[in-house]
């Protein structure tokens, strides 16, 4: 299984290949004419069953994205699954978390017993989450996060909030080493501590991370169904940039031939 990210090109049209998980691929944003979109997604999954993938995620932009994105997605066994709305800030100008509740603790190393703990925990923010899928390997989705040598993946990526002597909130939070763009991959508050209003400090103490990282400008999203990570982005003023189309294909799923 590859790190890195695999070129995909046909027609005109280029995009990349990354691992999100052991066998399940995403591309990332295509660049090229309208009417290359289908022959590029054909390549891209022709690559993916090369590499043994037993899914491909797609995002097409609803408002600039391919024309022909839909038809060609359908045509090619693709479901549609969600929605996502993404949400862009100057870092400078993000409220800190100073006054938090929290006391954070970054992961002491990268070591797997280290990583296994954390992705429990992952795990367990994940539940009732609309962001999260409950078939995701929590262990392998972490470790391909910090693997990706676009962005950055040290042990100050992964930080977990506690309450008291109960860990309570889990922050994963990374930066683009070359766009200098943040991100933050994942943060939950675990279920027993949910409805105490520690969203908003897990968010805060996420720009922090970025910012002690490097990172200039925010990029973040969730799905247009989870009311509570939309308030959030309100209340920290986080404009909405765009929304995204969320496309699967999966073994599965593929037409019959």
């Amino acid at each position: 299984m590859p790190s890195e990210p695999l070129r995909v090109s046909t027609s005109g049209a280029s995009s990349e290949l990354v691992v999100l998980q052991p066998g399940v691929f995403g591309l990332r944003a295509v660049a090229g004419p309208s009417g290359t979109f289908g022959a590029l997604l054909e390549a891209a999954l022709e690559a993916v069953r090369a590499q043994g993938g037993r899914a491909l995620h797609v995002r097409v932009d609803t408002a600039t994205g391919q024309p022909d994105a839909a038809p060609a997605l359908v045509a090619l066994g693709f479901v549609r699954v969600s929605e996502r709305a993404e949400f862009e800030a100057t870092v400078s100008d993000l409220p800190d978390d100073a006054g938090s509740p929290l006391a954070w603790e970054a992961l002491p190393d990268l070591g797997e017993h280290r990583l296994r703990e954390a992705a429990a925990l992952l795990k367990r923010a994940g539940e009732g989450d609309p962001d999260w899928q409950s078939d995701d390997d929590a262990f392998e989705l972490l470790k391909g996060y910090l693997a990706d040598p676009a962005l950055t993946g040290g042990p100050d990526c992964v930080a977990v909030g506690r309450l008291g002597e109960s860990p309570a909130a889990i922050v994963v939070a990374q930066v683009h080493r070359t766009s200098g763009v943040g991100r933050l991959t994942y943060l939950g508050v675990f279920p027993e501590f949910r409805g105490r209003g520690l969203g908003a400090w897990v968010h805060r103490h996420g720009f922090a991370m970025m910012a002690a990282q490097g990172a200039e400008r925010y990029r973040g999203g969730t799905l247009t169904n989870n009311l509570p990570m939309l308030k959030l982005f309100s209340r920290h003023s986080c404009p909405e940039s765009r929304r995204l189309e969320e496309w699967v294909w999966r073994h599965s799923d593929a037409p019959a031939t």
